[in-house]
């Protein structure tokens, strides 16, 4: 696709390109001074690789904006899909690298936990798929501009991860997450009226949100990671079985 003959107002630092690899849905988003410019969503059917150099000159065309004039890159980093994570990483990190601009890693489960930034004395419980039986979950207070962890994301069984919540019991909860409605079957005798499915549990994090939170903690000071020391959070080892013997 060529490059729209919009006149470019030249890069500033004020502009941020943000990817989101981790699930089957990935998004990529150009957003300036924290607002969104663009968004490009797909499905990647297994060919994210294939997909991905045109995808991302589509929505430069769509920010009028070139790699070049990007001020700042952020990426998710998982935990999810080990592949998609490593593309979306090792793209951001080239990109970083290459242009001279700072980076930012977001955890997939805070990126999801930030759909709800803005609620107080409610807490959210993040819940992705690992393998059978375990989760990747994380719970997270939600009522600043960022999600603080509460319970930090890691790998859990489900008798796991009640023992690790088991203090903040009495406060009001929302689940979310692709595993969010099998749990709450498991759970919702036991945390009674206080525990709420979220009406709509997104699928994947998106490219916005991950970007968005990326541009408040560069607003705050912090200066992103080194595209040297960046790696994916995956958290729990793929789950590839042990061949078997004949």
């Amino acid at each position: 696709m060529a490059r729209s003959e919009e006149p470019s107002t030249g890069r500033t630092s004020g502009t941020l390109l943000a990817i989101e690899t981790s699930g089957d849905v990935c998004s990529f988003a150009v957003l300036c001074e924290g607002q969104l410019q663009a968004e490009r969503t797909f499905r990647h059917e297994m060919h994210l690789s294939e997909n991905l150099p045109a995808t991302l000159e589509g929505l430069c065309n769509d920010a009028y904006v070139t790699l070049e004039e990007i001020g700042t890159f952020a990426v998710g980093i998982g935990p999810g899909s080990f592949t998609g994570t490593r593309i979306g990483v090792m793209t951001a990190k080239v990109f970083a690298e290459v242009y001279g601009r700072p980076l930012f890693g977001v955890n997939a489960l805070e990126a999801l936990a930030a759909e709800y930034l803005g609620l107080h004395e409610t807490v959210v419980l993040v819940v992705l798929p690992c393998r059978a039986g375990v989760v990747y979950a994380a719970l997270y207070d939600v009522s600043d501009v960022l999600p603080r962890a509460l319970v930090e994301p890691a790998a859990f069984s489900v008798n796991e991860l009640v023992k690790q919540i088991e203090g903040f019991k009495e406060k009001p909860w929302i689940l979310c997450g692709p595993a969010a409605a099998d749990i709450f079957c498991q759970w919702k005798s036991w945390f009674s009226e206080r525990l709420s499915l979220a009406a709509f549990c997104l699928e994947s994090p998106r490219a916005s949100t991950i970007g968005r939170l990326a541009w408040r903690r560069k607003e705050q000071g912090e200066v992103g990671e080194s595209p040297v020391t960046l790696v994916p959070a995956y958290i729990a080892p793929p789950p590839i079985s042990t061949p078997k013997r004949r």
